[in-house]
């Protein structure tokens, strides 16, 4: 006599795989709370190119035969050199906040305590802080390439 014994599988739930690993959408998270990183950023890299091209725009309404239009592609290279030159500005913040946050709050030895490796507590913090650092390099890149196009002329 044999007996057969039935297992019942229970078909696994799907999951999508993660974009980012936890640690680093943690760490991004800390990053994007802090209000005033996040204000000084895109300060350091919108607001200059709004005041660029504000100040194209009135210096070619006063003047439209010395001055030509505030778009185009001279100013759109000039625009991307001030955007280079500040975003780097803007990543140094980033990079130091990220870095040293957690051991100026305190809060660093409560994360070692967890069991992770300290190389991985920093390691998270490089991808956090090149995503806001991308983040608003890329709004800063998307507003000269507006502004460049649609007032070529």
């Amino acid at each position: 006599m044999t007996t057969t014994s039935a297992t019942a599988h229970l078909p696994r739930a799907r999951r999508r795989a993660a974009r980012m690993p936890r640690l680093v959408n943690a760490e991004l998270l800390k990053l994007r709370k802090r209000r005033g990183l996040v204000l000084v950023t895109f300060a350091l890299t919108v607001l200059p190119i709004i005041i660029a091209y504000v100040v194209l725009v009135a210096l070619h309404a006063a003047e439209p035969a010395k001055h030509g239009p505030a778009g185009g592609l001279e100013n759109f290279s000039g625009s991307l050199y001030m955007l280079a030159q500040l975003g780097v500005v803007a990543a140094v913040l980033i990079g130091a906040t990220a870095g040293a946050g957690d051991i100026g709050s305190g809060v660093f030895r409560e994360l070692v305590v967890t069991g992770r490796s300290r190389f991985a507590l920093f390691a998270a913090r490089l991808p956090a802080a090149f995503g806001l650092a991308l983040a608003a390099a890329w709004a800063g890149f998307a507003l000269t390439a507006v502004a460049s196009t649609a007032l070529a002329g």
